[in-house]
């Protein structure tokens, strides 16, 4: 369904799989995909803006109260919040979320309201956002964390590694600096000598085939 928020709306419990967001440069919220109730997996999700002159949260993805697995969402921009993702009431499971950027708060992720976010098998690294340094810019929810690496963060939560250690930096192919974005550029599968090579779940994953089809 089309959106005047998102190159991609979904309402409902709709489905979006299998799709390559990229360059999207209209709309309010949610730049690649607006999703209220709805399922996002196997998306690239890369290069989005938001229009200036409005009130954009959500650079990349706008969801609230559904999930978004196997996803890559990189290079996006906010003017205003959530340069990746916006999220109330969400899982992210086994997603790479890098070298997003908002203009004001949470060029990572920010959570929003008083819903359970949960971040499973997820990397969130090399994002940016003018405020302060804060990886996850949270307002009245605490995520759950579980196998993931946040940067600048050690949080809670079974076998999530710590990413206040350098040693744990993943050592993707080809990053990309936050502050380069919107930008389409970056090799986000990690090196074979990444910390986080093996350190899923992988029962927490229910997907056949990754996003290369592997």
């Amino acid at each position: 369904k089309a959106s005047k928020n998102a190159g991609i709306g979904l309402n409902s419990r709709g489905t979006g799989s299998g799709l390559m967001l990229r360059s999207s440069y209209f709309g309010e919220n949610g730049q690649g995909i607006d999703a209220i109730s709805g399922h996002i997996s196997h998306c690239r999700i890369i290069g989005n803006i938001g229009r200036i002159h409005q009130g954009v949260i959500g650079g990349g993805v706008t969801l609230q109260s559904g999930s978004i697995s196997n996803c890559e969402i990189t290079g996006n921009y906010a003017p205003i919040a959530g340069g990746g993702i916006w999220t109330k009431d969400a899982l992210i499971l086994n997603c790479t979320v890098v070298g997003n950027r908002a203009a004001v708060r949470g060029g990572m992720v920010i959570t929003d309201y008083s819903g359970i976010q949960t971040i499973s098998n997820s990397i969130i690294w090399g994002n940016d956002q003018s405020e302060s340094p804060i990886p996850v810019a949270i307002s009245g929810s605490t995520p759950i964390y579980k196998n993931s690496l946040i940067e600048n963060l050690n949080p809670a939560g079974p076998d999530n590694l710590d990413g206040t250690d350098s040693a744990n930096t993943p050592l993707f192919v080809m990053p990309i600096a936050a502050s380069t974005a919107p930008t389409l550029a970056g090799n986000f599968r990690l090196l074979a000598e990444s910390p986080g090579v093996d350190d899923g779940n992988t029962d927490a994953n229910t997907a056949i085939l990754d996003l290369d089809g592997n």
